[in-house]
């Protein structure tokens, strides 16, 4: 797992599947719940990252419905967080906003959780929101969210640009 996570990144998601699906094959295996939902929320977090929304909903229903069970509350967190992200880009913003309620009750407001809103604002027009949600998540210790920082520098860049 923390081998796809060094792959996830550096930004080479083939590498990061491949580890990640290696980790789900053997948590199988093993019948160890919490690992084969954390390694589902990896796998649909590279699809997300990719933009392979459908995929990447497909996976964190599935990470989710693990997690509820056996999971951490950061756990179920991230996956809600990149869930509502998902859903918000697919423009389901009631849903995105849902899954957003029950990611904060669970843990409070977190990076994945404030770039997941960041969507929604996005989604929404509300570029100003939606970049300050960014920087918000951006501003957290570097490490409480190392894989995503990148990805959040970017999408401030490209959102900072636009109309």
């Amino acid at each position: 797992m923390n081998l796809g996570i060094v792959s996830f990144m550096r930004g080479e998601f083939t590498e990061a599947t491949s580890r990640f699906e290696a980790a789900l094959d053997l948590a199988r295996r093993l019948n160890l719940v919490v690992l084969q939902g954390r390694a589902l929320y990896r796998l649909g977090d590279v699809k997300r990252a990719q933009g392979r929304l459908a995929s990447a909903t497909l996976l964190l229903n599935e990470a989710l419905d693990l997690l509820r069970k056996n999971g951490t509350k950061l756990n179920q967190m991230e996956a809600l967080s990149a869930l509502a992200e998902c859903k918000a880009r697919q423009s389901d913003l009631p849903g995105a906003e849902r899954l957003l309620t029950e990611a904060t009750s669970l843990n409070g407001e977190h990076s994945q959780t404030w770039r997941a809103r960041a969507w929604v604002e996005h989604q929404r027009g509300q570029k100003k929101k939606a970049l300050d949600l960014l920087s918000r998540a951006l501003a957290t210790p570097p490490g409480d969210d190392p894989e995503h920082r990148q990805e959040l520098s970017r999408l401030i860049t490209t959102w900072g640009r636009g109309p």
